[in-house]
């Protein structure tokens, strides 16, 4: 029996438990590519921190003995308290191999300063021990780990949340930030399907995300199924008609596009602006684009997030890709990420 148990907790530690939480896209002969890949996002809706998107707020109905009651950034906050407080199992790295204890985590977010005081008055010492605590305020972001995937009876793409990571900021001696560190890493389990009703009392938390800060570069994908060539499918499902396919011209106005209007996009024109910092000189340059797809390189996601927390677990769907190309200078200098389109799914 003993060997039995030592033998479940190697696989259950094991890296190819990882897999375990996509099983099913694996076996389904429908799904013929799932990639996985790392994002940062910030869930606060103030928009505090680093890799900030725009976050449109849908729902949220918190749970009464929620002291946390912003709907800012709650979603990271009780995150954060869920590990701190021991209430999931966390990891020390994604692949969610070795698990933290408890004691772990509270001296990761805990540290013990010994300050020297002095009575002016005694001119007595005094050595007092200070504790500092890490606040769930402190936390701005985190980080995921996600796949997407393609179903190819339906011809469409899916995003499932793997595991997600409260970011801890790691400063140099004199406090300026210089990179970000995992706190700890929580599994997810996705059991819903592809539709999620909003309405579902267990959801205390929606909203949609565009990831304009942190769009998704191809060549963080690491494939895991098929041989999909994911930006040429991109371009195809543009150009096939069988998604709906919108150019937004502001956050009220969505075209939807033909065929000739999506390759029109791939041979257009840009007028780019630059200041020069030393003459105050302005300078208008008109670039003409001549794209092919093979110049997509990247893609921003549009996504709903849902936080159940009797359940512990976040989730999220996929809702739109938005290929994106680099819009460059006359000196080949870039310049900006230019959106071509939102494919939707």
């Amino acid at each position: 029996m003993r060997n039995k148990t030592i033998a479940i907790l190697l696989f259950l530690l094991s890296p190819g438990f990882l897999f375990c939480q996509y099983k099913d896209l694996k076996k389904d002969k429908s799904i013929t590519w799932i990639a996985e890949f790392e994002m940062d996002l910030s869930f606060d809706l103030q928009q505090e921190g680093d890799n900030t998107n725009d976050i449109t707020l849908k729902k949220f109905l918190p749970p009464d003995d929620v002291e946390q009651r912003s709907d800012g950034d709650w979603v990271t906050q009780y995150l954060y308290g869920h590990i701190t407080k021991g209430k999931v199992l966390s990891y020390e790295t994604s692949s969610l191999e070795r698990p933290y204890t408890i004691d772990e985590i509270l001296k990761m977010v805990s540290t013990i300063d010994t300050v020297i005081t002095f009575n002016p008055e005694t001119f007595e010492e005094k050595i007092v021990v200070v504790k500092h605590e890490l606040k769930p305020q402190d936390i701005k972001t985190c980080r995921t780990r996600q796949v997407i995937y393609f179903d190819k009876s339906t011809e469409s793409f899916h995003s499932r949340l793997i595991a997600i990571a409260p970011l801890l900021s790691i400063s140099d001696a004199n406090g300026n930030p210089i990179k970000k560190k995992p706190l700890a890493w929580v599994r997810m389990e996705d059991v819903f399907g592809h539709r999620v009703n909003e309405k579902n009392k267990a959801i205390a938390w929606a909203a949609t995300i565009y990831t304009n800060a942190t769009p998704l570069e191809f060549n963080q994908l690491k494939v895991v199924k098929g041989d999909l060539d994911f930006r040429r499918q991109l371009y195809d499902t543009a150009l096939k008609g069988k998604r709906p396919i919108e150019r937004m011209t502001n956050a009220e106005n969505r075209t939807t596009l033909s065929k000739k209007d999506i390759q029109s996009i791939y041979n257009s024109i840009d007028t780019v602006i630059t200041f020069d910092a030393q003459t105050y000189e302005e300078t208008i340059q008109v670039i003409k684009n001549d794209y092919d797809y093979l110049d997509v390189n990247a893609c921003r996601l549009v996504q709903d997030w849902y936080y159940l927390p009797e359940k512990r677990m976040i989730i999220n769907r996929l809702r739109s890709i938005v290929p994106i190309v680099e819009v460059k200078d006359n000196k080949e200098k870039f310049k900006y990420w230019k959106a071509l389109y939102y494919i939707k799914y």
